[in-house]
């Protein structure tokens, strides 16, 4: 599988709010530190893809994005970069911060994958952070979404799970 072509290969974007952990969970779920992590908004700075076997899925192209929301010097370009991968996705992951929930931002980027008709889910990021009453809350506003922390394991083999689905 290694030899098939990117453009053969099902294409999963991750995108979501800067800081909301779309590069931790890229490289949890390939178990490689392909993307640079830290605390810090803006680390990634343009996509970032791996290519690999997802079983039983078969051959993907996972690509990790610059966080929307940008407000550095180079966000626009930067969010601009994270539109026109779109462009090229077969399944979008948007993946939120259970710590910082915008839902504004959600149902506007929500709004533009549905235009260019991709499928897709809502991944809730660093679930080990907050109560089950805020989980309660967050399942009011979001649609079957996907709790995870790229901290743990199990919920990373859920995700994986889900994904094939």
């Amino acid at each position: 599988m290694d030899t098939t072509p990117n453009s053969n290969r099902i294409h999963i974007t991750f995108l979501g709010k800067t800081n909301a952990g779309k590069s931790s969970l890229m490289n949890a779920l390939i178990g490689h530190g392909i993307s640079i992590v830290s605390p810090f908004e803006g680390t990634t700075t343009d996509p970032v893809t791996k290519a690999m076997e997802l079983a039983p899925l078969g051959p993907v192209l996972f690509t990790d994005t610059a966080g929307l929301l940008d407000t550095s010097p180079l966000g626009d370009l930067r969010m601009e970069k994270t539109f026109k991968t779109l462009s090229s996705t077969d399944f979008a992951i948007y993946v939120m911060d259970a710590t910082d929930m915008d839902y504004d931002l959600y149902e506007k980027t929500i709004e533009k994958i549905n235009k260019y008709n991709i499928p897709h889910m809502v991944v809730i990021n660093k679930i080990d952070s907050i109560s089950e009453d805020q989980i309660s809350k967050i399942e009011k506003h979001i649609k079957n979404p996907v709790f995870v922390s790229s901290k743990n394991m199990d919920s990373i083999l859920n995700l994986k799970d889900k994904i094939i689905e």
